[in-house]
């Protein structure tokens, strides 16, 4: 059995590992926790990721993320579980501008956040 891809697809990953040597990835910087229905229910709190430590000059510490925040969505896209958060970022690269729905001490609020890249931060 055989599987072939478009050049196209493929062009970009190959630029990049002659360029780079690896796949740049984008990171948020954070450290956290799911915060799943029953403890979002426990804890009067919605659902999403919990951010329990941010990285030292990482792009959610740059936005003004910290600990306690819990990430509810990514531009518009709803976010419950790391796996909502990494399809998400992956179809963007490091350095794009995305706004983030945080919830923090009772409110939603919106923060813009430039992505930084994963292993650099």
């Amino acid at each position: 059995m055989g599987f072939a891809i478009p050049i196209s697809d493929a062009r970009p990953i190959i630029d990049e590992l002659i360029n780079k040597g690896y796949i740049s990835r984008p990171s948020l910087g954070i450290w956290g926790v799911v915060i799943d229905e029953g403890l979002a229910w426990e804890n009067r709190l919605p659902q999403g990721i919990f951010i329990r430590q941010v990285v030292e000059g990482g792009a959610a510490d740059k936005a003004g993320l910290g600990p306690n925040d819990i990430i509810i969505g990514v531009n518009e896209a709803e976010i419950k579980t790391f796996e909502d958060l990494s399809n998400n970022l992956k179809q963007f690269k490091p350095g794009d501008e995305i706004i983030l729905a945080i919830y923090r001490q009772g409110k939603n609020i919106k923060v813009p956040l430039t992505l930084g890249e994963k292993g650099q931060e």
